[in-house]
């Protein structure tokens, strides 16, 4: 690690520490390393942590592709232009059934912007809530503090258009998908759940291909808080209270790039309306001059 860091200035980058983290898995799961030598690999992995200092550039780009409206419209339709696509009734393929999965997944992200970890392992026994009765219930997604990474409880109330999608994958592609009695919304190939990281994979391939914009499943969380406060400016709490932050520092050190880029959209609007005010014999010895 330290011939890393010599090449690389001294700075610590995610890459030293999760080379310092796989070093500690081995060491705890593989080698069955003494307590006293996995708590020295845990204090070199801390030391090499990097500093903290709010979104990526990575992510930063990604979402100055949603600066263009068309582009979050077709994003949000996404799951319907799937849907559109598969014939109604009976699902007959497997991959029919992937497709529909998929388009479920990013509708759920779109309104209920969840970790990729909860979003896979959804149990619709245990993460699944129906409230009231008939025409009027709704169904909820609920993620307990214990199933959650920062251990704040969650819970999303999903609209009707994605209830919809929700009960025709259940009726058309999940007995595609399952070979065995199971509680799991995405099933996987074995007993278990679909592996997060292929389902993150799947849905960043798929909303490259119809989007342009490559975005993986936990990107949507700064998506969502970025549309908010596109329409909202300011509006930080909400999206606190949206991503399940425990601490305003959390999403104030994410987002307050988003709050400068609002204020200078908004000084740039300030000078344009006041550059179409201007009296119109300033604005006639300017045309003269140009």
């Amino acid at each position: 690690l330290e011939h890393i860091l010599d090449r690389q200035d001294k700075v610590r980058s995610v890459h030293v520490h999760q080379i310092a983290a796989v070093a500690c898995a081995v060491a705890r799961d593989w080698v069955k390393a003494a307590p006293e030598v996995q708590e020295k690999l845990d204090d070199i992995r801390k030391n090499v942590k990097p500093d903290s200092n709010g979104m990526t550039e990575k992510n930063r780009a990604m979402l100055r592709h949603f600066e263009d409206e068309n582009l979050i419209a077709r994003l949000l339709t996404l799951p319907d232009m799937i849907i559109t696509r598969i014939p109604p009734g009976k699902v007959e393929s497997v991959a029919d059934a992937v497709k529909m999965q998929i388009a479920l997944a990013i509708a759920l992200l779109l309104v209920a912007p969840v970790r990729i970890k909860n979003l896979s392992s959804i149990d619709m026994e245990r993460n699944l809530v129906r409230v009231g009765a008939g025409r009027r219930q709704t169904i909820h997604i609920h993620f307990p503090r214990a199933d959650v990474k920062n251990g704040v409880t969650i819970e999303f109330p999903l609209p009707k258009h994605v209830q919809d999608l929700f009960v025709r994958y259940i009726r058309d592609a999940r007995p595609k998908l399952t070979r065995r009695p199971t509680a799991w919304l995405f099933p996987g190939e074995a007993d278990g759940h679909k592996d997060a990281a292929l389902l993150s994979t799947q849905i960043a391939d798929t909303v490259f291909a119809q989007v342009g914009v490559r975005i993986t499943a936990h990107q949507f969380r700064h998506l969502a808080g970025y549309i908010y406060l596109k329409d909202h400016p300011g509006e930080i709490e909400v999206v606190r209270q949206l991503l399940g932050h425990r601490s305003i520092n959390t999403t104030l050190k994410f987002y307050a790039g988003m709050n400068q880029f609002d204020a200078a959209r908004r000084f740039e609007a300030m000078v344009e309306r006041r550059r179409n005010d201007a009296p119109l014999s300033v604005r006639r010895r300017r045309k003269r001059h140009v």
